[in-house]
């Protein structure tokens, strides 16, 4: 932030910002969570969405007003994002996998911890400027939010493949209403086969 001239005891306000937008972030997840109307690896497509707009925008930032949106909004959704971890590997996953599914997502962002801030620094060394660190952190997001998006559709399609069988007056091929319906009735038989699965009883 000394780059665009925000003092460091401005500095420390805008961490400061973006940690209790993570903590209410990660609150209401945790409370609205099990209460969406859609299944929770959605809400990862729209918070990697989100955070890939946001760290392309503060590329433009210019002052303290332009950071503290930043921080409001990348630890928001980074903290929705983080939090939401657990109950999506139950979603997508059977009981006997979800247990392991979810700690093999722990492994890339501890990679992740490890390796990116000297990657950053090297980028820095090389361009003499942090702004092509947040082009690469743009394309990050947007590489994972493609992939999230993705999800749900080869869920849908391997249900409509698993279905082929149907009598011959429904293997034509559905309206874009008609498929939002399937995938809605198929998610909800889902949801209602893996209660409990949470507790891995």
């Amino acid at each position: 932030m000394k780059t665009i001239g925000i003092p460091a005891r401005l500095g420390s306000i805008v961490m400061t910002i973006k940690g209790a937008s993570d903590m209410i972030g990660r609150l209401l997840a945790g409370i609205l969570g099990e209460r969406l109307p859609f299944q929770i690896i959605h809400m990862y497509v729209i918070c990697t969405g989100i955070m890939a707009i946001t760290t392309y925008l503060v590329t433009f930032a210019s002052n303290f007003t332009h950071m503290v949106f930043y921080a409001i909004f990348i630890g928001f959704f980074n903290g929705v994002f983080n939090s939401l971890l657990f109950p999506t590997t139950t979603q997508l996953f059977r009981k006997d996998l979800a247990r392991q599914a979810w700690a093999f997502c722990q492994v890339p962002p501890g990679i992740a911890i490890i390796i990116g801030p000297g990657v950053a620094g090297f980028i820095y060394d090389a361009t003499k400027s942090y702004i092509v660190d947040f082009y690469v952190n743009t394309g990050i997001f947007e590489l994972a939010m493609l992939i999230f998006a993705s999800i749900p559709a080869i869920r849908l399609g391997r249900w409509m493949w698993e279905n082929k069988n149907q009598p011959e007056e429904t293997k034509r091929r559905p309206t874009v209403i008609e498929m939002t319906r399937l995938f809605v009735e198929y998610h909800g038989k889902r949801k209602q086969q893996q209660k409990g699965y949470s507790s891995f009883e």
